[in-house]
């Protein structure tokens, strides 16, 4: 659904059909507010694989910007895979040299339990906040089994701008079975892909 059906939709649930009350980039920005609020609590509606060079004889790496550091990501090298996840006080101090089997996260840089003596390739794999929509014609970056749930999201949040809180409450609560719906499917996704993985 892109952003210009989301709108349509939204107007006939505001009873707007004229498009006399909030402007294409009002409803762009409650959508994106909601498109926020949604990977917030589904992070891996956005989850994408980067690929990082561990420079020799150091042990850290910077996650992106827009990583969501709620989550914890998954860390594979080309050989021999991917690595365990430690607590940040589990690792050794100073990391000793040798190629690393386990990392952990600390701010927003990942950070191993040893250092290589030459550039390893590291790829990690983690949520990250999708970018916002500037275009009516595109789409939520998010599954578009998705998309009805941010656009209950907007028009809930635009019932609330409105001091209307029962159909605020009412669109709320239907974008939060949406937002449970998601973040099971994407719980059944990471445990089989794990599970995958461990094959």
């Amino acid at each position: 659904m892109t952003h210009d059906e989301m709108i349509a939709k939204a107007r006939a649930l505001t009873r707007d059909v004229a498009g006399t009350g909030r402007s294409v980039q009002t409803w762009q920005d409650l959508f994106n507010l909601e498109q926020d609020d949604f990977s917030d609590e589904v992070p891996s509606v956005h989850e994408l694989d980067s690929t990082h060079t561990l420079l020799a004889t150091t042990s850290e790496i910077a996650l992106p910007n827009d990583f969501i550091l709620s989550t914890i990501p998954l860390v594979f090298l080309t050989d021999p895979g991917d690595l365990e996840y430690l607590r940040p006080e589990d690792l050794p101090v100073p990391p000793p040299p040798g190629n690393p089997a386990a990392y952990s996260i600390m701010g927003r840089s990942i950070r191993f339990d040893a250092a290589p003596s030459t550039a390893t390739t590291v790829r990690v794999r983690s949520a990250r906040r999708p970018p916002a929509v500037v275009a009516s014609s595109s789409a939520p970056i998010v599954d578009p089994e998705w998309h009805r749930g941010i656009m209950y999201g907007g028009v809930a949040k635009a019932f609330f701008a409105d001091r209307n809180e029962i159909q605020g409450a009412y669109y709320e609560a239907k974008a939060q079975a949406v937002r449970d719906r998601a973040a099971r499917a994407s719980s059944t996704r990471h445990r089989q892909r794990r599970s995958k993985e461990d094959e």
